[in-house]
């Protein structure tokens, strides 16, 4: 049996095959209020807050470890050999300090559509592991429960998108803005470890998992001109 010696040898081997394999997104959500400014007839800037959630699934396959049993009146895990899919949802929940900038390329009627970019400040709220397979007799200790795996207080990620929007009146508008968000400060951190193996030491460097999303915001924008 070889064994990486590198931390990267090991995330090209082992640890990204291995993750890509076990984990899927899921769909999230997330909600907010936000105020702009125009800084001239192209150029506006907003702000906000955002709650957000978002999370990954943990397909472990037809292979679980254990079963819960009734043993003399107490609930405990035994080893099983059923055949079972194990499914474990991991859910992260953020406030959000959005950032961006939008400049209009085109304007008609009551139709106009603004590329955006901007950057987003989150603060991880809580975290939460659910079994979500058909039934939840089986489980295995999820990755909260290890002390490999570190989370960050504070990320922070890009934000790009193309706004479309409709007037309904002078002083409402309607949007939809599909956008992609992208972690550039990690949400997770991979502590591999030290291994020592007939007097030589296998060093796994530490790992960063950095999230991205795939979205579809719509909304209502309440619009008001300040007097010059």
């Amino acid at each position: 049996m070889s064994y990486p010696i590198k931390g990267k040898d090991f995330f090209d081997k082992e640890f990204k095959t291995q993750t890509n394999d076990l984990e899927k997104p899921i769909t999230g959500y997330t909600f907010g209020i936000k105020a702009s400014h125009n800084l001239t007839d192209k150029i506006s800037w907003q702000t906000g807050l955002e709650y957000s959630t978002i999370g990954e699934k943990a397909d472990y396959g037809l292979k679980p470890l254990y079963k819960k049993v009734d043993f003399n009146g107490t609930q405990t895990y035994m080893p099983s050999t059923e055949s079972y899919q194990l499914v474990m949802t991991y859910t992260y929940n953020y406030l959000s300090i959005p950032v961006s900038f939008k400049y209009k390329i085109l304007a008609y009627k009551k139709i106009n559509i603004a590329p955006c970019f901007g950057v987003n400040f989150d603060f991880l709220l809580d975290k939460n592991v659910d079994n979500t397979s058909e039934s939840n007799e089986i489980s295995i200790a999820s990755k909260f429960d290890s002390e490999d795996h570190k989370y960050r207080t504070l990320t922070s990620a890009i934000n790009i998108g193309l706004e479309f929007n409709y007037s309904i009146t002078d002083k409402i508008q309607i949007y939809m803005l599909p956008n992609y968000k992208q972690y550039f400060i990690p949400n997770e951190r991979f502590n591999a470890e030290y291994h020592i193996i007939e007097g030589e030491t296998y060093i796994l460097d530490k790992i960063n998992k950095y999230n991205y999303l795939l979205g579809m915001n719509f909304g209502l924008r309440l619009r008001n001109k300040m007097p010059k």
